[in-house]
């Protein structure tokens, strides 16, 4: 497992055109900012674990700061500048990114029924299929290639 910016995007991007197939969205400097954003940003995480001697169940991650993902995507994407939705929207996803638990190498708990929600408030709207799509792109990428580090009280994300 690893992580790689472009596959992250292709994957959001498949979910959205599945719902919306005018979006096209796959390779875009900007989807591929946002996923890499993410990326970078679930890299700086830390991984808390407390069952010793063997350090691999119940993870806990801290570590990532909304600011933080907010000017990785900016600069990424390719934007001016960072505007008070995309604080909001990184606030949304670091929120949910933190409620993920590591079992094993594994990340557990991210769910697009809660992200999606907490995008689109992010946003000031209503939850809609595409705002799932990304949610689900987002959720499915990082529980199927993230992976946490073990075998020590203190780990990382790759």
């Amino acid at each position: 497992m690893s992580l790689d910016d472009a596959a992250f995007a292709t994957k959001i991007a498949t979910e959205i055109n599945a719902v919306n197939p005018n979006c096209p969205l796959e390779g875009t400097t900007q989807l591929e900012g946002f996923a890499g954003g993410i990326n970078a940003e679930i890299k700086s995480a830390i991984v808390t674990y407390s069952d010793f001697p063997a350090y691999s169940l119940g993870g806990i991650i801290t570590g990532m700061v909304s600011v933080s993902l907010a000017s990785k995507i900016k600069d990424l994407a390719g934007y001016p500048s960072v505007s008070a939705q995309l604080l909001s929207l990184s606030n949304a996803i670091v929120t949910h990114l933190m409620l993920g638990i590591c079992n094993a190498g594994v990340i557990v708990g991210y769910s697009e029924s809660v992200l999606a929600p907490l995008m689109a408030t992010a946003l000031g709207v209503s939850v809609t299929p595409e705002i799932t799509a990304k949610a689900t792109g987002i959720v499915g990428y990082l529980t199927d290639n993230a992976e946490a580090s073990t075998g020590s009280p203190i780990g990382s994300i790759s």
